[in-house]
This record gives C-alpha cells, sequence and structure tokens, in this order.
C-alpha cells in the first residue's frame, strides 16, 4: 500500500515518501507505549528485563531492526525541510527518537550494528554539505542535532543501562564458551557456524537441502559438543544458524550463496553510484540512505537470516524496492522541474 501511494501520489512523491516513513514510527511507539501498560513502566526504569517487540511484533529481534532501519534512514529526511515544513519537520524529530527507543529497549544487537554505518554515513554526508555550503548556520544547526541527539541517547542512563547489559552479556558468553561452556546465546552460535563450515566442505556446491537441515544440526553440533567440550548434546530446534551467508551456501550450495551476495552487490552498485552521478544534494542523499541501508543490512545477514524469516524478508525486500524506486522518482521529478525551466 506504501509503494502505491508513493506511485499514484503525483507531485512531490519523494516528500510523501518521508511523511510515510515518519508515520511509520508511530507504529513502533504503540508497540512500546502497548508493552509497557502490558508489563509495567518499572520495566523501563530500572535495567530492563523485558525486550520490547515480544507482544506487540512478530519477534523482538524483528521489532529492533525496523526501528532502527526507521532511525538510520530518517536522518535524510533534513533535505527535505523546506518541503516538508515546520510541522512535519518536528514529527520527523519525534520519529527519530521513538525509532532509536523502539531499537534500544529491544536489546537486539543485530539491529544496533547498524549505528556505526549510520554515524559515519551520514556524517560524513552532512559534513560533506558543511564545506560545501555558503549558508554554515543551517547546516551547523543539522549537525549540531544530529551529533547532539546521538550522543544525548548514548548517554542516557536508560541506554546505558541497556547497552551495558547486552554487551556485558556478549562478552560474557565469549568468556564462557572459552572456558568450555558453549551453551548461550553466542556460544550456540558458534557451535552451528563451525558445524556448518564443517558440512560446507563436504556439500560446497549443491548444499544439503531443506530437508536435511534439522538432521544436519543435531547431529553436527552434538559431535562438536562432545568432542571438544565433552557435553552432553542437546535436541536442537533452531530453525536457522544465524548467518544468512553461511545459511545459503549450507542449504543451496554455491550458487545459494553467490545469490545472496549478488543482491547486495546491486545494492551497492545502485546506491554508491547515485552518490558519485547526482547533481543535486538531496538525490545525493537518496544515495547515502541507500548506502547506509545495504551496509546496515549486509551486517544483519552475519548474525541473522532475514531471507529464512517471513517478516524479515518482506521488510527487506520492501525496503530495498522503495528506495529503489525514490532514486527513479527523484530523477524524474528533477527533470520536470528542468524541463519547465527552460520553457
Amino acid at each position: 500500500m506504501m509503494l502505491f501511494a508513493l506511485v499514484m501520489t503525483g507531485k512531490n512523491r519523494v516528500v510523501w515518501f518521508w511523511k510515510w516513513l515518519i508515520l511509520a514510527s508511530f507504529i513502533v511507539l504503540w508497540v512500546l507505549v502497548y508493552e509497557t501498560v502490558q508489563v509495567g513502566f518499572e520495566e523501563v526504569l530500572t535495567v530492563p528485563v523485558h525486550r520490547f517487540g515480544w507482544l506487540g511484533s512478530s519477534y523482538f529481534i524483528d521489532f529492533g531492526i525496523y526501528s532502527n532501519t526507521l532511525f538510520i534512514s530518517l536522518w535524510g529526511a533534513f533535505l527535505w525541510r523546506r518541503e516538508l515544513g515546520r510541522f512535519w519537520i518536528g514529527m520527523l524529530i519525534l520519529a527519530l527518537i521513538i525509532s532509536l527507543a523502539g531499537a534500544i529497549l529491544s536489546q537486539s544487537r543485530t539491529a544496533w550494528i547498524g549505528w556505526p554505518e549510520a554515524l559515519i554515513g551520514w556524517g560524513s554526508f552532512y559534513l560533506y554539505m558543511l564545506l560545501r555550503s555558503k549558508s554554515y548556520k543551517k547546516i551547523v544547526v543539522i549537525l549540531s542535532a544530529y551529533c547532539y541527539s546521538c550522543f544525548f541517547c548514548v548517554s542516557n542512563l536508560l541506554t546505558k543501562n541497556v547497552v551495558e547489559k547486552r554487551v556485558y552479556q556478549a562478552f560474557d558468553d565469549v568468556e564462557r564458551y572459552m572456558n568450555g561452556d558453549p551453551h548461550t546465546s553466542l556460544g550456540l552460535r558458534f557451535l552451528m557456524f563451525e558445524a556448518a563450515l564443517v558440512q560446507i566442505k563436504k556439500t560446497p556446491w549443491l548444499g544439503i537441502g531443506e530437508n536435511q537441515f534439522h538432521d544436519f544440526l543435531n547431529h553436527g553440533i552434538a559431535k562438536i559438543e562432545v568432542e571438544r567440550f565433552g557435553k552432553v548434546a542437546g535436541n536442537y530446534s533452531f530453525t536457522n544458524i544465524h548467518n544468512q551467508f553461511l545459511m545459503s551456501w549450507l542449504l543451496r550450495g554455491v550458487l545459494g550463496l553467490i545469490s545472496v551476495v549478488l543482491i547486495f552487490g546491486f545494492l551497492f552498485y545502485a546506491f554508491s553510484k547515485q552518490v558519485k552521478q547526482a547533481r543535486t544534494e538531496q538525490s545525493k542523499a537518496l544515495g547515502v540512505l541507500g548506502v547506509v541501508f545495504s551496509v546496515a543490512s549486509f551486517m544483519t545477514f552475519m548474525p541473522e537470516t532475514p531471507l529464512h524469516s517471513k517478516a524479515q524478508f518482506l521488510f527487506f525486500f520492501l525496503m530495498s524496492t522503495m528506495f529503489i524506486l525514490m532514486l527513479d522518482i527523484q530523477k524524474s521529478e528533477e527533470l520536470r522541474v528542468n524541463s519547465s525551466s527552460f520553457k
């Protein structure tokens, strides 16, 4: 429906694209409010046990990815501040706060790995604008707001507690794995990665297929547990090995791996080309948006398998299609403006 509305709106379709993303953040707000009411406000004030996204979304990791994608995408909307107007700019700032809160309270480290790419990508872009623009005051205000909001949220007590909890847990998982206890979140992933690599060496070209995955998971991990850690093997019911590249290679062979690589190759090429060839700052911003999204998605594919999750699969291809579509729409609108100026 969002894509249909963008295509059928007529003029200023890129502006409507930003408005739809801003409005989408209020779905995140609804989940936050709904789950706060359900679990109690104390969960938010103290070090949270509840991971937001359990009740009002398909899964807390999905919720974190959705929220973070909105957060890292909406920074580009400031380039349309005149077209959006004061009301929508106010809504934009509120949307950034909401989407960041959703990403943090999901406690999803998978979502958080998109922050460095966004900070570098958008920070470099606005610095580029600052160096080229004669109106330094406006750009400084944008940059100041960007940096202040990011560092304020990171230094906030709630944010600090949540992030510290998840980061320390990751270090603890690694330490326990090194000391012979693989039964942690990261420890089990390490077991699955190693088992997958062992199997890939045996069937690199065709893979093992979907039907053999469960047996592989039990036998492959069990062998490593017994031989390396002396542990009694468990009966695992995981549906993936938490790495899209290994998962595609394991199930469908080298062609499966190549297909995933080609998806990102196309996205990187299309958006990088836009950044290099764009003649206007707004067109360049859409290219930066695509690059930031592509890098963040690539990093998400490392600890998760979005192509094997219906919700993440649909979300990834919806956003990819929409960002690609906006490149063409922006070009057509600029061409229309240029042609009308010659009349």
